[in-house]
């Protein structure tokens, strides 16, 4: 059974659904229709990877120069409400955060892919254990802070 689930597990962190997830994020700032420059729009997401969370991003359109689109982003997180937990083991872990990042992504105009990303995350809340042969569950504080700096390059005229 412990083979099983940690197969079940590998396939939730790296299976077709957190690619998919993954590239949502890369690519989830685009707006669903033309934007200029101080105009603002909202994407609502379900992450199911590592731990289930709501996420809610609120992006402006900052400028528009050399070929490059800066886009602020102030997100709100949250842990998802329908959430089961995670399953490690005989153990279920539950968390009950909440938390923010914000910062800015620079996206090449003539390719749509973002070049730089730096975006400052903020997270606090409650860890909850449960499962454990002959103990109650247990819960502890959780708070999480850092900057995450991501920067693209393009590969000139690439052979396979």
């Amino acid at each position: 059974p412990d083979k099983e689930e940690m197969i079940a597990a590998m396939r939730g962190q790296f299976g077709e659904d957190a690619l998919r997830q993954a590239l949502e994020q890369i690519t989830g700032f685009y707006p669903e229709s033309a934007v200029k420059p101080e105009d603002r729009w909202t994407s609502e997401k379900l992450v199911s990877t590592g731990f289930p969370m709501k996420v809610v991003d609120n992006y402006t359109l900052r400028s528009r120069k050399n070929g490059v689109a800066s886009i602020e982003i102030s997100s709100v997180i949250t842990s998802s409400p329908d959430s089961e937990g995670v399953q490690m083991g005989p153990v279920r872990i539950f968390y009950d955060i909440a938390g923010s990042h914000s910062g800015l992504i620079e996206v090449d105009e003539s390719t749509g892919l973002p070049v730089r990303s730096e975006i400052d995350m903020s997270l606090s809340g409650t860890v909850k254990a449960s499962g454990v042969p002959d103990e109650e569950p247990q819960s502890w504080p959780i708070r999480a802070e850092g900057r995450v700096v991501v920067t693209f390059e393009k590969l000139e005229d690439v052979e396979p």
